[in-house]
């Protein structure tokens, strides 16, 4: 989609070139390249370069049109719940079994297809700033276009916040600052190893229910499987985890792992707003912690 935004030049930033200033406020390089080869950068409404040197009190205005779209992705109808929308982000809530993007193994009955669908008749490119798993339910977050893609990807101080049943009794505050790697090179499962990417989470139990605890994990690094691996490591896994998990979660009902995303918050695109979107526990993890009254 395309996007406008709009910069009123401050009496500090006086006598700077359009691009430096442009990069201060969080457009990167490769992005003001593509706004130079369409040409949309603008002073005061009149065609300008980078070099241009600006004035306090001038508006620096730059448009970047979305070229072409996720055309590989075919739009589908499905039920969509938006938890936030403006022009330059999109928050839904995924149920847990549907996959955020299509794969061999997922082509349709995917997130990006109800999403596509939704701007059908749009020059609309799939975004998805965060991944879930196929099992995790909760907040994905979608950038409307490239400028706020560039921004989420480095500016926007985001804060992830999940909810899972573990198992056992957790303990009731830790920090997890273990490195995370593939098992085996193609292989989807992840184990702690020490030639791994550095992964920290960091775990709050909220309650105990007996067999299971409710933790509270909040990621500060953003590795795939990262809280599944975690929680598994520390002999707490999460109930119903068909990777890291020990079994025996029929009684529950579980036919996924046991994780929510459950908050998000972030700085808006080119803004000092700080927007934080929450989705509720889904049905089948509210009824597990209400068959079963915290101890």
């Amino acid at each position: 989609m395309n996007r406008t935004l709009f910069f009123r030049v401050a009496p500090e930033e006086d006598g700077r070139r359009a691009g430096e200033l442009l990069r201060k406020k969080g457009i990167s390089h490769t992005l003001l390249v593509l706004i130079k080869r369409q040409g949309m950068l603008f002073c005061d409404g009149e065609p300008v370069f980078s070099n241009r040197v600006v004035r306090a009190g001038e508006t620096l205005a730059v448009t970047l049109r979305e070229e072409e779209g996720s055309g590989n992705i075919a739009p589908e109808e499905g039920p969509l719940r938006i938890l936030y929308e403006d022009e330059d982000v999109l928050a839904v809530d995924k149920e847990a079994g549907i996959p955020v993007h299509p794969s061999r193994a997922h082509v349709y009955g995917t997130l990006a297809g109800r999403v596509m669908k939704r701007y059908e008749g749009e020059v609309f490119t799939f975004r998805a700033v965060n991944r879930l798993d196929l099992g995790t339910s909760g907040i994905v977050l979608v950038a409307k276009n490239a400028l706020s893609a560039n921004w989420l990807a480095s500016h926007a101080g985001m804060e992830k916040e999940y909810l899972g049943l573990a198992r056992g009794k957790f303990p009731e505050k830790l920090l997890i600052d273990r490195p995370v790697a593939r098992e085996a090179e193609g292989e989807m499962r992840r184990v702690v190893r020490e030639d791994g990417e550095r992964a920290v989470t960091e775990a709050e139990r909220l309650s105990f229910h007996g067999d299971f605890s409710l933790v509270r994990f909040l990621l500060h690094t953003g590795r795939t499987h990262q809280i599944r691996v975690h929680a598994a490591y520390v002999g707490h896994p999460l109930l119903g985890d068909p990777l890291y998990g020990e079994g025996g979660e029929e009684a529950y009902g579980l036919a996924r792992q046991a994780l929510h995303a459950a908050r998000l918050s972030f700085f808006l695109p080119y803004s000092e707003k700080r927007a934080t979107i929450e989705s509720p526990l889904p049905e089948d993890l509210s009824r597990i912690l209400a068959a079963h009254p915290a101890e």
